[in-house]
């Protein structure tokens, strides 16, 4: 749902993505709110997680390194978000994802004992 009648990025964020030196704050901050909202969902059902975890990786190491002067102090939350990303993108999602059910059913598709042999 929109807040005060916007969609996307509300201005004290752009604001802020300004303040922090980014050029075009206001497309810098609609790729935050993209991929944390987008690459959240995609997280929870295990699609395309690695590259879901990599751009909120990037979001949060921003929010918690260049927003937070002093991340252990007053970004702890973004610090802990950032860890868990990263450990999300070289994990992987794990077995009950889509990423895996796809992988599966995909292996099966062209795996060798399915191929009809000739000659």
């Amino acid at each position: 749902m929109p807040r005060d009648g916007v969609w996307g990025p509300q201005q004290w964020f752009v604001d802020d993505v300004a303040k922090m030196g980014f050029p075009m704050p206001r497309a810098f901050a609609w790729a935050a709110v993209l991929s944390e909202f987008f690459g959240g969902m995609l997280l929870i059902v295990g699609l395309l997680a690695r590259p879901a975890a990599f751009f909120i990786a990037v979001t949060t190491f921003v929010a918690a390194f260049v927003y937070h002067q002093q991340p252990l102090q007053q970004g702890l939350t973004a610090v802990i978000y950032f860890f868990m990303s990263i450990s999300l993108m070289l994990a992987g999602p794990g077995r009950i994802s889509l990423d895996a059910l796809l992988a599966r059913r995909f292996l099966c598709a062209i795996s060798p004992t399915n191929t009809a042999r000739h000659g």
